[in-house]
């Protein structure tokens, strides 16, 4: 339990707090490198507050939520102060820069090769492609593998081939790549040789380690005086915020009053509402009703159809099927893709694997749809979460042979969940516990059946009743059919005094089968926290790259080249 303590007692604690522990404020050494030897008194007295609060991680403890709250009000404050004092131009207030800095990487198949001879355009370029997409084969993309390999080496302080070729723009994109994989040391370090080869950074560097604030597991100091420093770094360069720094600041802020205040401000500064702001602010709320309002309220210019996926999601949270599907009728935009996907996203956790294929089969014939490996993934898990009835296994088995023909590839996220399936089998006794087979050809029962999920189930537009409860007389007979076949099934009390049979060591059997499969995830990800501790220390040889590294790029494809010795 926190133990409380007055303001003159915390004041006292302060000095003695971080001395020698991971705590101390390495930062704040290299906050006052940056800084000039004249510097204004308004600076020498925000990092002198700085340096005293620093270690709010380690002496939140010893405070109570009423201190915390009154302690992130001043660094708010102190947030909007220094925000506010810089000068504003109308390419800074240009929203466009927004949609660029949150764009999502495109997944590819297989890297680049690498370029046969290297200048500064081909070396930006390169490194643009491997950072700013994600290649699946081979996990190429993945930690300790070719691509960050490779810019480890491109990027190594010793490496006399490239070292003349980085920039900017490529130390943005390794900086980008990293942060993604949560591999901040690295990150700063790559900051720190940019300073030392002689390159300033520049906006989007500051709003890359701002925005990695958000996605941060664990915070080691209070994430609002991080955001101080780096706009005060930015101040001591003459690098003024954009319309991207102040998104990045919304969603940093721990409060909605806050949150509000920072937006009142970009309105007196000039700064445009984007459909993205919209966005954030309505994943801040947790009702459809406070959503259904808001969207109300907001011109079209600032919403998008992705502000009204995360209304479908939630009324589909909120079990609201009949509005959600009235909704999708009522939006002057179109849905796509996205929104076939949060809707199935929300529907695999409420055990109604029929509305799945209700709302895959509608979208798809209204909207003209083309699902992705990530729809079938959806479709997968709900299918699972199921549990056992009489079709579970010709239900994944269509589902793993229809995303096979749609999509061409069986490369999507649903192994976890089809592990699961394997490892249920093992206790089905109703099919002798046999081992699920995925790939083996449809049978003829089971092309019937397929037909029954993807044709059966569809909505019949005219009634304009949505079937939350599958009813013969309101749905048809085929309906309620290929409804019970998908896995539907409504909840019986249970009986007192009900016999349990053999079903307490086929739980048993269950259980000890799930642990199995959750043992094996945390050993393989406790061995990937071990490799990360050794990452750093990879050496370069002068005349070319390591014996690991080049077979690596062999099995890529990615041919060697005259500099690659």
């Amino acid at each position: 339990m926190a133990t409380a303590c007055n303001n003159q007692e915390y004041l006292q604690f302060l000095p003695y707090v971080g001395k020698g522990s991971k705590f101390k404020t390495h930062y704040i050494n290299s906050f006052n490198s940056v800084s000039n030897s004249n510097q204004s008194h308004d600076d020498h007295e925000l990092r002198s507050r700085q340096q005293k609060l620093t270690n709010y991680k380690k002496i939140s403890k010893y405070l109570s939520q009423d201190e915390l709250f009154q302690l992130n009000q001043e660094f708010i404050q102190q947030i909007f102060s220094l925000i506010t004092s810089f000068r504003y131009d109308s390419k800074i207030l240009d929203p466009g820069t927004v949609q660029e800095f949150y764009r999502q990487p495109r997944v590819l198949s297989r890297a680049p090769k690498l370029p046969e001879s290297l200048n500064i355009e081909v070396f930006t370029e390169y490194v643009d492609q491997i950072t700013n997409n994600r290649y699946v084969h081979n996990h190429a993309s993945n930690e300790e593998n070719v691509i960050p390999m490779l810019l480890r080496q491109f990027f190594h302080k010793d490496n006399r081939h490239c070292m003349k070729l980085r920039g900017i723009h490529s130390y943005n994109n390794v900086i980008r790549f990293f942060l993604s994989k949560n591999d901040l040391p690295y990150a700063k370090s790559l900051l720190a040789q940019m300073r030392t080869e002689g390159i300033r950074p520049n906006r989007l560097t500051y709003n890359l380690f701002i925005g990695h604030l958000r996605n941060m597991p664990v915070h080691y100091t209070n994430p609002l005086i991080t955001v101080l420093k780096y706009l005060g770094l930015m101040r001591k360069e003459y690098i003024s915020p954009d319309s991207t720094t102040w998104h990045l600041i919304y969603q940093i802020l721990p409060d909605k009053i806050s949150k509000q205040m920072l937006l009142d401000k970009m309105d007196q500064l000039g700064f445009s509402r984007t459909a993205l702001l919209t966005r954030f602010e309505l994943e801040s709320l947790s009702c459809s009703n406070e959503m259904t309002k808001l969207l109300q309220s907001t011109p079209p210019p600032s919403k998008d159809i992705n502000c009204f996926n995360i209304l479908f999601s939630q009324l589909v949270i909120e079990k609201k099927y009949q509005k959600c599907w009235e909704l999708l009728h009522e939006t002057t935009l179109t849905p796509n893709l996205s929104t076939l996907n949060s809707i199935l996203n929300s529907l695999r956790n409420n055990s109604r694997v029929d509305l799945c294929f209700v709302f895959y089969n509608y979208m798809l014939d209204k909207f003209k749809i083309s699902p992705n490996t990530t729809t079938f993934h959806y479709l997968i898990a709900a299918a699972v979460k199921q549990g056992f009835h009489n079709n579970w296994r010709q239900v994944l088995r269509i589902l793993y042979h229809e995303m096979l023909v749609v999509t061409g590839t069986t490369n999507n996220f649903s192994g976890y969940y089809l592990q699961r399936a394997k490892a249920r089998s093992l206790i089905d006794l109703k099919n002798n516990q046999a081992p699920l087979n995925l790939k083996t050809p449809l049978s003829t029962a089971e092309l019937d059946i397929r037909h029954q999920l993807f044709n059966d189930l569809s909505i019949n537009t005219e009634t304009k009743k949505f079937p939350t409860i599958p009813n013969t007389q309101k749905h048809g007979p085929k309906f309620v059919k290929a409804a019970l076949t998908s896995g539907y099934h409504r909840a019986k009390p249970s009986k007192n005094g009900e016999q349990k049979g053999n079903y307490i060591h086929l739980a048993n059997r269950a259980k000890s089968v799930k642990s199995a499969i959750q043992k094996d995830f945390k050993q393989k990800d406790k061995m990937h926290n071990l490799s990360r501790r050794y990452r750093d220390r990879i050496s370069i040889i002068k005349e070319g790259y390591t014996s690991n590294l080049k077979q690596k790029l062999v099995d890529n494809n990615m041919v060697s080249v005259p500099y690659l010795k």
